[in-house]
């Protein structure tokens, strides 16, 4: 199967919706989109719930290298106060992100952002032996600012749910939180695809 049959209007509808599992910007780039959403948005919703992690990290290992960086760097400071808010003084995690994006943009140099980076690793294996109530959600806000681009994405994620885990002690809060988070890196990436977020 191709994602070139999502070109097709007279693609079956069964196909059209095994094929968007695996290409999902190409169906929603597809001439058929509109009818199939309209006709059945329930399952585009439950679709995207079911498979934005596995969309994220595809899409988010194809971009270009400076793009990869800008995202994982967007990710990261999404949930940069969730790390400050319990470590108010340690500015590891954002000047890791503040070099992220100067090397991104080449304004600075590859052995400055690997040391702004072991910084904020240090600074999130600091908060997660800490044994604070907060000290994942923490850990996780600040290791996102050292990954790479999907990994930083999953980071996020986690430390998203863990705050919200940490502040309401509910699964179904945290799931909230979780499909919060990856809905809004989805829809950052597709934003990227589209050119609209700039690179200097």
């Amino acid at each position: 199967m191709s994602s070139k049959q999502l070109e097709d209007p007279e693609c079956p509808v069964e196909l059209w919706w095994s094929l968007a599992v695996n290409y999902p910007i190409e169906a929603m780039q597809s001439i058929l989109y509109d009818l199939m959403t309209l006709e059945e948005p329930e399952r585009w919703v439950q679709l995207e719930e079911d498979h934005i992690q596995d969309w994220i990290d595809t899409i988010a290992s194809g971009l270009p290298p400076m793009q990869q960086e800008l995202f994982a760097a967007d990710c990261a400071e999404r949930v940069l106060p969730i790390f400050e808010r319990a470590h108010p003084n340690d500015k590891r995690p954002r000047k890791a992100i503040h070099l992220r994006r100067l090397f991104a943009a080449n304004q600075a140099s590859r052995e400055a952002w690997i040391e702004a980076c072991a910084a904020a690793n240090e600074a999130a294996l600091e908060a997660k032996e800490s044994g604070a109530s907060d000290n994942g959600a923490a850990a996780d806000a600040a290791f996102a600012c050292t990954r790479d681009a999907d990994g930083a994405a999953q980071s996020a994620v986690w430390a998203a749910s863990d705050a919200e885990a940490d502040i309401i002690t509910d699964g179904p809060a945290a799931w909230a939180a979780v499909y919060r988070e990856s809905r809004w890196q989805w829809k950052r990436l597709q934003a990227y695809l589209r050119g609209e977020v700039p690179t200097n």
